[in-house]
């Protein structure tokens, strides 16, 4: 079962279907239980119950769309609910249309849910205002009001706090990663100090030790003598390369601590500055025996 969520989550179509079918399912229930015309009392068109089947189905159709187009699917759900209300309301509509907001919120990027809240705001406050000035006879419109008031506003709370909490979990785990990846760096800038570079180094004196012997010896073999004099080239350059990684490496951590300097300009100045302190060619010269 775990495995299979697992998969689940991470193939958003095959999720969305699923709860699609949920919803469904516990919205057919609720009509045969009779959740149905739950403000009647408000309800503007007449139905004998195959609208709100009707209605019911169109939402959950919608549903299998709800975290891949999450705006415009709220946007049609939207509409579907209000011509819901005016048959009276349904229970499976009901959700469905609270399952469609928190997606909105949950899915949706941040300047669309930023646009979300402040339409939601603007209704909020229209309608406040609408029911100051214009004080309806019956009661029974406040109540419907207040209940979806409550409505939307824990869809919307719900899907917010999902919403925060996957960001504050994914910046953490960013921060974790970082602080990983410098350690790593370090890591490896240390032993390529410590381990290859001294050994190359160690390398290059014995192939200036070979050389020395060569003279020493007094003897010409230039097959030999060019051998060494590559490797000689080939172990400066290999030391100077590396010396220039462990530069980078140590640069990339240093970044963390400078704010507001381009990146290249701060790789380019510490190596640089690094190259400026490094000594010069190797030279090895033998002193008696």
């Amino acid at each position: 079962m775990t495995h299979w969520l697992e998969r689940l989550n991470a193939h958003p179509r095959s999720r969305d279907a699923v709860v699609a079918g949920a919803w469904l399912v516990l919205g057919l229930a609720a009509l045969q239980l009779g959740g149905f015309a739950l403000w009647g009392v408000a309800a503007i068109l007449p139905s004998d119950g195959l609208a709100f089947l009707l209605l019911l189905l169109a939402m959950a159709a919608l549903a299998t769309q709800r975290s891949r187009h999450p705006f415009a699917v709220l946007a049609a759900g939207t509409l579907l609910t209000v011509t819901d209300l005016l048959f009276g309301g349904s229970i499976g509509v009901i959700v469905i249309f609270t399952d469609l907001l928190y997606a909105a919120v949950r899915y949706g990027s941040d300047r669309g849910v930023r646009v979300l809240l402040w339409i939601l705001i603007a209704v909020a406050a229209l309608t406040a205002l609408t029911l100051a000035l214009v004080r309806p006879a019956d009661q029974a419109v406040l109540v419907i009001v207040i209940q979806w008031a409550l409505i939307v506003l824990i869809a919307a709370v719900w899907g917010w706090n999902v919403r925060s909490e996957h960001l504050r979990t994914k910046a953490h785990m960013a921060q974790q990663h970082a602080h990983a990846t410098q350690r790593l760096r370090r890591t490896i800038a240390h032993d390529l100090h410590d381990l290859v570079a001294n050994q190359i180094a160690v390398a290059g004196l014995h192939v200036e030790a070979a050389k020395l012997q060569l003279e020493r010896a007094e003897v010409t073999l230039p097959p030999v003598e060019r051998s060494l004099e590559q490797a000689a080239r080939g172990t400066d350059e290999a030391d100077q390369q590396l010396r220039r990684m462990i530069s980078l490496l140590n640069a990339l951590d240093d970044l963390g601590e400078q704010e507001g300097a381009p990146v290249g300009r701060l790789l380019d100045d510490f190596v640089h500055d690094a190259e400026a302190g490094m000594p010069g060619s190797r030279a090895l010269a033998w002193r008696g025996a």
